[in-house]
């Protein structure tokens, strides 16, 4: 029996010596790239987001396995960029294992890296780059038109993004995504406080295009903790309007003319472990409470854009009309005395025009998702005059502008 087992074991041994291959006959040709950038900073000395182009030039050398350079490779490659898009490149003809090629960056931003690959080599051979820093993106930048075209799109479109830059706050949860808006400084709140703390005036200084909306297909939900802390946030599972949101990322796209980010991933503030590690003592009670209170503050804080007669857009669908609404997509507006005009049954939106008898074309107004027509029936009520209408802003086709009411107080007769 163990003379059996020790010729199975020698057996074995000669077996694999025969088929096993060595280093240098798994790893031939080319292994791996040393990718060089001719341009270098650092992340504290960021460069602006290059909108139409930032040039460089790559110098990219093929290694073999000891991270010799490989002389005799030839091959195609293939250069992306870890952000951004490249706008052109010129060819890398490599000589002695070494090429170099002109590169041309568009919408870089953050920590960018030039990647290189050569996919139809046996070792699926790749190198990166050195970064190059540029500033971080904000919803401004996402947002912001760099052309007078109709309809207005966010250069980014089409891209990946993940925005941690920004004060930003949800201002309101809806049952297919959340809203944001970023108030970073006084440009980006669109309303003034007068002498007693409340928005009352329009911001002349407003430079808008500060809010997003993040669509998530259903109600989106807070995620766990992640076991920093080790604090159970599940009973705040539920997002609130004036929780602060750490970062969001996703892909950035124009649906029916509204800039939005789909299959998103986000960080909203755990403020309930947070208030635990500040009150070791406090009962669960006194926790929630002191998050609600938290919260509350700072939906407060954050201003609803009010419109009145003199703003009211009245127009189609031309430049001037839309540049007039885009800043504030995706945003809280309130626009007061207006009159409800014709309902439309298949889009379920009726027209507002102001009661100074102005012609809108372009605003409507969204209540059935959040009303029922038993408490508010827009058909029954044409003709008459409502104190004001808030809600979100939104961009949906056509250059027809619709104000998705939030709940009965949106709406004041």
């Amino acid at each position: 029996m163990v003379k059996n087992i020790l010729f199975s074991f020698l057996f074995l041994m000669i077996l694999s010596g025969c088929t096993e291959k060595t280093e240098t006959e798994i790893l031939t040709g080319v292994v791996s790239f040393r990718v060089e950038s001719s341009v270098t900073n650092s992340i504290d000395n960021p460069f602006e987001i290059p909108m139409d182009a930032f040039d460089t030039t790559l110098t990219i050398t093929a290694l073999d396995y000891l991270g010799d350079v490989l002389t005799t490779y030839t091959g195609d490659i293939v250069i992306t960029s870890s952000r951004g898009t490249i706008a052109s490149q010129t060819k890398a003809t490599f000589v002695n294992g070494v090429a170099t090629s002109s590169i041309s960056l568009n919408y870089g931003y953050g920590e960018t890296r030039f990647v290189v690959s050569d996919n139809k080599s046996e070792n699926w051979a790749v190198g990166t780059s050195n970064p190059i820093y540029f500033k971080e993106l904000t919803i401004f930048d996402t947002q912001y038109p760099i052309d007078n075209s109709v309809p207005i799109k966010s250069p980014f479109v089409g891209l990946y993004l993940k925005i941690k830059m920004g004060n930003m706050f949800v201002i309101h949860v809806s049952g297919t995504g959340m809203y944001l808006v970023d108030l970073t400084d006084s440009n980006d709140y669109c309303m003034l406080k007068d002498q007693n703390g409340e928005y009352t005036q329009l911001n002349p200084n407003y430079r808008g295009f500060n809010a997003m909306y993040i669509y998530s297909r259903n109600t989106p939900e807070n995620y766990t903790d992640g076991g920093s802390t080790g604090v159970d946030v599940d009973d705040f599972r539920q997002i609130l309007p004036g929780q602060r949101v750490e970062w969001f990322a996703g892909n950035l796209v124009e649906f029916n003319d509204m800039s939005e980010v789909s299959f998103p991933t986000w960080k909203i503030e755990v403020l309930k472990g947070k208030v635990k590690r500040e009150n070791p003592s406090w009962s669960d009670e006194q926790i929630v409470e002191e998050v609600l209170r938290r919260v509350e503050a700072q939906e407060k804080n954050i201003p609803i854009c009010k419109f009145d007669d003199s703003y009211f857009p009245a127009g189609n669908n031309d430049f001037t009309t839309i540049r007039k609404l885009e800043p504030f997509e995706s945003n809280i507006v309130t626009v007061k005395n207006v009159k409800i005009g014709d309902y439309d049954e298949q889009y379920a939106q009726w027209n507002i025009s102001p009661v100074s008898g102005a012609t809108n074309k372009v605003l409507r107004v969204v209540s059935k998702e959040a009303i029922p027509e038993s408490v508010f029936n827009p058909k029954e009520k044409k003709g008459q005059t409502l104190q004001s209408v808030t809600g979100i802003l939104q961009h949906v086709y056509g250059g027809i502008w619709v104000i998705y009411v939030r709940g009965v107080e949106d709406i004041v007769e």
